[in-house]
């Protein structure tokens, strides 16, 4: 949908400081046009974030402006990870992915996608609707919000 790439990196002992050096070395890798580095230790994560060290970066590539999402958290502070087992994107069939598509398109011409608040959806409630519930578009996830609350 968008040039997007989300990471979790899983480490039993995150340090900041090693965050910090890793986002002082990005700077000087040609294209990068913003880095945000946050600890989400000390500060509350938002809705749908885990517990550690972000890595926000925006990064012009060819004729594209990408996001890259890189987190690093303990293996135990994993966002719901009865939701999202390991390989799980291997267990969507060809439909759901084709499914994910089409509702991401539709959110995303709604202004509706990329969001964790009132009416926005981020990709993992479309992930979880489609894979865990069936959702087969738009409208029913909308309803599909009202008993699913952003985790």
């Amino acid at each position: 949908m968008k040039p997007d790439i989300d990471l979790h990196i899983y480490n039993d002992e995150p340090d900041f400081s090693v965050a910090t050096k890793i986002a002082q070395k990005m700077l000087d890798f040609p294209g990068v046009v913003r880095l945000r580095v946050v600890n989400t230790y000390v500060n509350k994560p938002k809705a749908g974030e885990p517990k550690g060290h972000y890595l926000g970066i925006k990064l012009q590539f060819e004729d594209k402006l990408w996001n890259i999402h890189a987190w690093v958290i303990r293996p135990e502070d994993k966002t719901e990870p009865e939701m999202f087992p390991r390989d799980w994107y291997k267990q969507l069939t060809q439909e759901q992915h084709e499914t994910i598509l089409l509702i991401k398109h539709q959110l995303k011409e709604a202004g509706r996608y990329g969001g964790t608040t009132g009416d926005k959806f981020a990709s993992a409630d479309v992930y979880r609707a489609v894979m865990n519930d069936g959702i087969t578009h738009i409208d029913q996830l909308t309803e599909w919000r009202e008993t699913h609350p952003y985790f």
